[in-house]
């Protein structure tokens, strides 16, 4: 799992999405989020690769992400982007 964080947007928040807290990738670049804290969530807002539908994606990325939840004390709340 990557997670990196641009440190111009680092501790920032914005409105309508929180406390700015970095980007993920999957182990194959399947599916990538950017990641916000907000009202004690971690919102993930997902995009994957448009050539695979949502079944498709093998990476485990639901695992990746609900692991980075409960270390930072939060839960998870995933949003597809289109």
């Amino acid at each position: 799992m990557t997670v990196k964080a641009d440190p111009q947007f680092a501790g920032i928040a914005i409105p309508g999405y929180g406390e700015y807290l970095g980007e993920y990738e999957s182990d194959h670049a399947h599916a990538m989020a950017k990641l916000f804290r907000q009202n004690g969530n971690l919102v993930a807002y997902l995009t994957y690769d448009k050539r695979l539908a949502p079944e498709q994606i093998s990476d485990r990325y639901k695992v990746d992400l609900t692991a980075l939840a409960r270390e930072k004390g939060l839960t998870l709340k995933v949003l597809h982007v289109a």
